[in-house]
């Protein structure tokens, strides 16, 4: 089990009872988690407040794997929320936009959705619909 917290990082509570604090000392810009999500294919991300961005982790072995931040084309690196939809897309909401993740092989890991697609200031909140609707929550 993963658990995020607000100023001390992310959590992994062991099936043996043991548990392991990843910090910033682990390679987190921050400890302020804000969202996390595994995905279909097992891998484990941890989105961060205050410009921590997204860091994907290595599940079996509890590490870090790599970090993604504005520089990576994060429309923010303040992460608010993560969801893979049904059809297999993963979302990020920030603070500045909506991000559909794109994986390293362009020049951005993300195609960014703001106010220019009619979208509200932020996104803070993700949720699919038993229609494969996508929705938005933000302020």
């Amino acid at each position: 089990m993963w658990v995020g917290t607000a100023s001390d990082g992310l959590l992994r509570l062991s099936a043996n009872g043991d548990v392991r604090r990843l910090t910033t000392e682990d390679g987190f810009v921050n400890d302020i988690v804000e969202s996390l999500l595994e995905d279909r294919d097992g891998r484990i991300w941890a989105g961060f407040r205050n410009a921590g961005g997204l860091c994907l982790l290595d599940g079996e072995a509890g590490v870090v794997k790599k970090c993604y931040s504005e520089k990576d084309g994060l429309p923010s690196s303040w992460i608010t929320d993560l969801l893979q939809t049904s059809d297999g897309k993963f979302w990020l909401a920030t603070v500045k936009g909506l991000c559909l993740w794109q994986g390293e092989g362009g020049a951005s890991v993300c195609k960014t959705y703001t106010e220019k697609n009619d979208l509200c200031d932020s996104a803070l909140a993700l949720a699919e619909d038993r229609d494969g609707n996508l929705w938005t929550g933000s302020r």
